[in-house]
């Protein structure tokens, strides 16, 4: 991350205006916060906006770039503002496969699960070979579909999430909470214990 941040830099003193280097500069500070990898979240926050907001002054229908500020607007907690942005970015690139997962997120937190399933579904078939994008899609149709209390197909999506991708631990969690709701300690207690392997001292 350290490293992109320098060559991002680097790109803008080559070209100030650079709207790719903008975002990619804007990216790896949402990166910190998203990851919860940041010990500066406010100052993270605060230098990717003004990034996102000369790069929508020098080009407002880049479609990057209102993605970038969804992001923005849902770590400070402004989901409607942040969907909006996505559906923004949409309009420009329909097939905008982070915005469309994206999007599906938003939904699933506005308490809209149904409106997620099929924006994920086409962004799995649009980028159906990257594992850890199609590990985390999976994981959004399972939360989506435990939320239509459709509790073993959301089993199944997290089965596909954790083959996707193995260092993905939160399928194990969620398959783990599934388990123990229908009576399967022992698989429970073995799921669980899969969870906490890969993601430790949750």
């Amino acid at each position: 991350m350290h490293r992109a941040r320098r060559l991002f830099a680097t790109a803008l003193l080559a070209d100030p205006d650079s709207v790719v280097a903008l975002d990619g500069l804007a990216f790896t500070h949402i990166a910190e916060v998203s990851h919860r990898w940041s010990t500066k979240r406010d100052s993270h926050i605060e230098t990717a906006s003004k990034l996102l907001d000369r790069s929508l002054v020098l080009a407002p229908n880049y479609a990057m770039t209102h993605y970038g500020r969804s992001q923005i607007l849902y770590v400070r907690g402004r989901i409607d503002e942040a969907g909006q942005a996505c559906e923004q970015a949409l309009a420009l690139w329909p097939n905008h496969i982070y915005a469309l997962q994206r999007l599906g997120f938003y939904r699933l937190q506005q308490g809209r699960p149904t409106e997620l399933v099929e924006r994920v579904r086409l962004a799995l078939r649009l980028n159906p070979l990257d594992s850890q994008w199609a590990s985390q899609g999976h994981v959004f149709l399972g939360m989506a579909q435990f939320h239509l209390r459709r509790d073993e197909e959301a089993y199944a999506e997290m089965r596909k999430a954790a083959a996707a991708n193995p260092s993905n631990g939160f399928p194990w969690q969620w398959i783990a909470v599934i388990d123990a709701l229908h009576g399967r300690d022992e698989s429970a207690r073995s799921n669980l214990a899969s969870f906490q392997k890969l993601i430790p001292n949750q």
